[in-house]
């Protein structure tokens, strides 16, 4: 996992007002997971055991939520993989410079020329 920042700000978005307490938990968690870029292989099941390791959780249920709330989307990568994104992660987190790049920059890059769907 990954050291980021929670901004202040974040306790009182409208934006995540409509989501439960395990959503918004998980949204925290899941920026710890991702790369630089704001993305990590959609995997329910280990996203579960990496932020809820001694818990039975609705993790499927929280990561839905999320995307129906527009904080994150799922797509698929050219080599098979399930992709989950964070909206606007670069404009709320500032990764450490000597971070890795993400491994699904350029395919997103060309996937999404024009914006996220």
């Amino acid at each position: 996992m990954r050291k980021r920042i929670i901004k202040p700000s974040f306790w009182s978005s409208e934006r995540l007002a409509g989501v439960s307490h395990g959503s918004r938990l998980t949204y925290i968690g899941l920026w710890q997971l991702a790369d630089r870029s704001g993305r990590l292989r959609y995997n329910p099941r280990w996203i579960g055991a990496q932020l809820y390791p001694y818990e039975s959780v609705s993790i499927e249920d929280w990561l839905n939520e999320l995307e129906k709330a527009g904080e994150i989307f799922v797509w698929d990568s050219e080599c098979g993989h399930r992709v989950l994104t964070i909206r606007h992660f670069e404009k709320h987190q500032h990764v450490h410079p000597n971070e890795a790049e993400s491994e699904y920059d350029d395919e997103f890059n060309e996937k999404f020329t024009l914006g996220i769907p």
